[in-house]
């Protein structure tokens, strides 16, 4: 779980394996990996040590959305997953923070795309509802376990081989500064 390890394996070897370029080719690959999975790792830290200052101004919550889905479009590709939008013909314009709006979405996509390693459906849409938008990501995914749903939002809690159980605690704390649910 931790890339230092794969990082400090892979230099221990290469004075004695410098000379065979698969091994190089091999070092370059994992170490590159590995460095950028700190550097994920670090980001998310700081992303949820730091205090959220939001910069509230009218924001189009549909159309954040929208980019955010764009944004994944290429993930979608890759993994077999299909996207469908739904969005009303008209903006949602409400007070937020369309930076912070967009990260907790990524953050919910990104969750949802991990969830359905063999394709599937990542559904998002948005409707303004009684003053609200109401925003939805759904996937055909494997789904969470009930036994996890109390601790979904705990910094740290994480099922995922990889995770750092921050994603959903930095959705819930952007959430919860915009006085939302």
């Amino acid at each position: 779980k931790n890339p230092l390890t794969a990082i400090k394996t892979f230099t221990e070897f290469l004075p004695e394996r410098y000379d065979d370029p698969n091994f190089r080719q091999e070092f370059s690959e994992v170490v590159g990996e590995e460095v950028d999975r700190i550097s994920r790792i670090v980001q998310s830290l700081s992303d949820f040590a730091k205090p959220i200052l939001l910069k509230i101004e009218t924001a189009d919550v549909q159309k954040v959305l929208k980019d955010t889905a764009t944004l994944l479009s290429n993930d979608c590709l890759k993994r077999n997953v299909k996207l469908q939008p739904s969005f009303e013909p008209q903006p949602i314009l409400l007070p937020g923070d369309a930076n912070q709006l967009k990260q907790a979405f990524l953050n919910l996509c990104l969750n949802a795309l991990d969830a359905m390693e063999k394709g599937g459906t990542l559904s998002v849409s948005c409707q303004y509802h009684s003053g609200e938008a109401v925003v939805r990501i759904t996937d055909t995914g494997t789904g969470i376990a009930k036994d996890h749903l109390p601790q979904l939002f705990d910094p740290f809690f994480s099922t995922k081989q990889s995770g750092m159980g921050l994603g959903l605690a930095v959705v819930k704390q952007i959430v919860d500064h915009h006085l939302g649910s």
